[in-house]
């Protein structure tokens, strides 16, 4: 993929999504740096929207986001994907079953983030659906909000299990096994690497793209 004797120049700029960012690009990077001995890169990390829309301002070279755009002038292709999980505090009721159904979250209350971002397209086009009455509570931008807010008792959260997984291992919050139509609810999602469709693809980005599709395979 990359030559010896051809050496990258420029600046790459990426945008990502919370937890792409968070949790994919640092390793992503790293590896990208080792393989291609470029170190010239930037990272900016907000939420899919807002990453979507510093692409049609061209501030920005490539996105990594969690949800994927469907606006006329941007491009998208999968290059990897990441697992979603239900949170609750350790000390309430639901969080004690071995496995729950959709019925034990009527009237649930919920933490979730903002407009705009992965997860929450997530929750309102995979869980809320099974859901006929719930409650958002409160609206968070950042994960750890998410995260301390559910541990301290106000809701249940969705989000990566990347990025709750630290909680999860230390006993700060508690994952809920979800059946859908007798087997597993389908949890995974989508990683989308986007470009504007007139964005030149420089020797730099081009070889960056086909990275990421490479790393996403592995």
């Amino acid at each position: 993929m990359f030559d010896a004797d051809h050496a990258f120049s420029g600046q790459l700029k990426i945008g990502a999504s919370d937890s792409v960012g968070n949790h994919v690009v640092p390793g992503l990077l790293n590896q990208f740096r080792q393989q291609s001995q470029h170190f010239s890169q930037s990272v900016v990390i907000s939420n899919s929207r807002l990453i979507c829309q510093k692409l049609l301002d061209y501030e920005l070279d490539i996105g990594l986001i969690e949800g994927k755009s469907h606006h006329p002038e941007l491009v998208a292709h999968q290059f990897s994907h990441d697992q979603m999980c239900i949170i609750a505090a350790p000390h309430i009721a639901i969080s004690q079953q071995t496995q729950c159904v959709f019925s034990d979250l009527e009237q649930s209350q919920w933490v979730l983030r903002e407009a705009g971002s992965g997860s929450r397209e997530f929750f309102l086009r995979t869980i809320a659906p099974h859901i006929e009455a719930w409650h958002e509570v409160f609206e968070l931008n950042t994960t750890e909000a998410l995260i301390n807010s559910v541990a301290a008792g106000l809701g249940l959260g969705c989000l990566s299990t990347l990025a709750a997984q630290y909680a999860i291992n230390d006993g700060r919050v508690t994952q809920l096994q979800l059946p859908y139509n007798n087997n597993t609810l389908n949890m995974q999602r989508p990683f989308w690497l986007v470009v504007h469709k007139d964005k030149y693809h420089s020797p730099l980005l081009t070889s960056f793209i086909s990275f990421c599709h490479q790393w996403g395979n592995t």
